[in-house]
C-alpha cells in the first residue's frame, strides 16, 4: 500500500499490563529500608567528632573573644572585669564553646588575662595574653 504525506499512521493503543501490586510493595519496602539505613549511617557520621575538631572550633571561637578583649583594652587600657563586659560593644555575643564552658581571668588590675575553655569530656585550652599562645590538650 502506498502511503502519500497527507495519510496520518495511527498506532494500536498499547494494552495495559495489570499491576504486579506485590513487586511495588516489595520495591517500596526495600527503598524505605534502605533510605532507613542511610539516615542511621548518616546520623553516626554527623555526630562524631573527634576531640581534634572540637578543639580546632573551640580555639576559633575563643579567638573571636580575645579580639573583642583586645579592642576593649584599646578603648579602656584595660582588659575587662568580666567577658560580660564585651557585648555588644566589642562582640555582638559571646560565642559558646563546644562541649565546655569559658574562665576568664583578668590579672594584674587589667594588665593581661587568661582564657580557657574547660570540660570534663572534651579538650581544655588556655590563651595567654602575655605570650598570646593558645596552649590546648586534647587528651
Amino acid at each position: 500500500m502506498d502511503r502519500t504525506a497527507n495519510q496520518l499512521e495511527y498506532a494500536a493503543p498499547a494494552v495495559k499490563k495489570p499491576v504486579n501490586l506485590i513487586a511495588v510493595a516489595k520495591t517500596a519496602a526495600l527503598a524505605a529500608a534502605t533510605l532507613v539505613v542511610l539516615i542511621v549511617f548518616l546520623a553516626a557520621f554527623l555526630s562524631y567528632t573527634d576531640n581534634g575538631s572540637i578543639a580546632d572550633r573551640n580555639l576559633a571561637k575563643g579567638e573571636q573573644i580575645v579580639k573583642a578583649l583586645e579592642r576593649y583594652k584599646a578603648t579602656h587600657t584595660a582588659y575587662p572585669p568580666t567577658l560580660d563586659a564585651l557585648v555588644p560593644s566589642y562582640i555582638y555575643r559571646l560565642p559558646q564553646p563546644e562541649r565546655a564552658e569559658w574562665m576568664y581571668f583578668p590579672e594584674d588590675g587589667g594588665s593581661r588575662f587568661g582564657l580557657f575553655f574547660q570540660s570534663d569530656d572534651a579538650p581544655v585550652g588556655h590563651y595567654n595574653s602575655t605570650s598570646k599562645i593558645w596552649d590546648v590538650d586534647t587528651q
